[in-house]
Parts: C-alpha cells; structure tokens; sequence
C-alpha cells in the first residue's frame, strides 16, 4: 500500500496537485453492529505512510472522527478544491466537488460488484460536481442525511422495511423532509418530525412501514448530519495544515 500511495503522491506533484492527507481520528463512530467507538488502526503501517509524507513534504492532519468529514470540512472551507474518496459519505457531509476512482468487476465477477470482486479502473477518476447533481436529482446534503437514515448507512440499518428506492423517493419528495429533519436539535424534535412529517407522508404513499417510537434516534442522526470536525474557521489558506510531529501509538 505504502508503495502505490508513494507513486501517487509522486504522479500528484508532477501535475502541480498538492495533496492534503486526512486520517481518521478517535472519535470515528461505531459501524453497524460494533460496540466500540474506534476502528482498528495498523499504528506501524500509520507511522510508516506519515514518515513517508514527511519526505516528500505533503501535509496531513488528523481527524477528530471521520476523516471524510474532515476532507468536506476543509473542501467547504475553501482550503482544498476537492475531496478525493471512495466514500459516497462525502455528499452527506457537505462536500462540493467529489472525486472518486471507478471500479470495473473482475475478471468472472461479472455480477458481483463488492469491492472484493472489482478492482480500480487505472488512469481514470469519476468526478461530482454537487451543484449539478443537485440541480439534476434534487440531491440536496440534507436530503442525503436523509437517505441514509432511511436506507441505512455504516452507522445504522435504517428504517425496516424501507429500501433504497422508497428512501431517494423521499429524499427527492418536495415536502422538503431532509431539510425539517436536519433541523432537530434533540430527540423531542426528532419525535416531532416523525409524528408531524414522517408518518403523514408514509401514510400518503401508502407505504406500510412500522416506524418506531425511537425513529430517528437523535445520536445516530447526529453522526450524520454534524459529524465530529476540527474548527479551521479563521485559519488563512494553509496555516491549520502543518506536519503533524505526533508520535502513533496504539
């Protein structure tokens, strides 16, 4: 790994891009049916990428959690131009311009599409510009909170019952549900949008889900909608990004 992120720094700076590198940070929620609150992280593989970074004098930070979260922090901020992740995360937490590399199946692997059965198309990069996906699908980053919380995500099943159809028809609805929702400040006001939002426009397009007393639960949401980032306002262009000097420990 270390070996082709080398290479791809190098192919980077050749074509006057600077990379900024993001690590995940201690407070990455818990995936889907994980207790603990970290990811399991190879602190010598870590180190090694870093000391590797150092070198070639390209910054990295460290997340407070998902490092996407952070990339879309920087990105929304003005201090990147991209962000460039695999993670379709990225349209929920605010991010402007995506950049992501596609993936083609593999050789006999014609129909399955997991990640183990595919491999990254070489010298080719998917670019999303959001405004016009917006524009296009009515995608707004509300309504990708939204989504997830119906269809589910890495840090929920969703609503039972409700797949990912029913939940883009509810993003793309003009009731405006995502936006109502990413106002709720606790759970009383996730209750509300249930009962006042929700359960009416289920009941309208006769879907016939059982939604719980506990849908949406208020720290899920928050997982989604306000994910843990450092405070970079007031920063001017790169002052914030300087080479962490922090000793990786387990």
């Amino acid at each position: 790994m270390e070996k082709n992120i080398f290479h791809d720094v190098c192919d980077l700076l050749t074509i006057n891009i600077e990379p900024i590198f993001v690590f995940d940070g201690p407070d990455v929620p818990p995936k889907r049916n994980r207790k603990e609150h970290s990811r399991k992280v190879d602190y010598k593989k870590r180190a090694l990428l870093k000391q590797i970074l150092r070198g070639l004098d390209v910054h990295y930070i460290e997340a407070l959690g998902e490092a996407e979260a952070e990339c879309c922090q920087l990105q929304s901020l003005g201090l990147v131009d991209a962000v460039w992740s695999q993670y379709s995360d990225c349209l929920m937490f605010g991010c402007g311009l995506w950049i992501r590399t596609p993936r083609e199946a593999n050789e006999g692997h014609s129909v399955n599409r997991n990640k183990g059965h595919t491999r990254k198309v070489k010298d080719m990069v998917r670019v999303v510009v959001v405004e016009d996906m917006r524009a296009r699908f009515g995608l707004t980053r509300e309504n990708c909170v939204l989504y997830a919380m119906l269809a589910g995500g890495d840090y929920g099943k969703g609503l039972l019952g409700c797949g990912h159809t029913q939940a883009a028809k509810a993003a793309q609805s003009d009731l405006k549900l995502g936006s109502h929702l990413c106002e709720a400040t606790n759970q009383d006001q996730c209750a509300t949008w249930r009962n006042e939002k929700l359960l009416p426009y289920l009941e309208k397009k006769k879907f016939r889900y059982t939604v719980p007393a506990d849908f949406p639960n208020f720290e899920l949401f928050e997982a989604y909608n306000k994910p843990k980032v450092h405070a970079h306002e007031g920063h001017d262009n790169f002052s914030m990004l300087k080479l962490s000097q922090t000793t990786d420990a387990p």
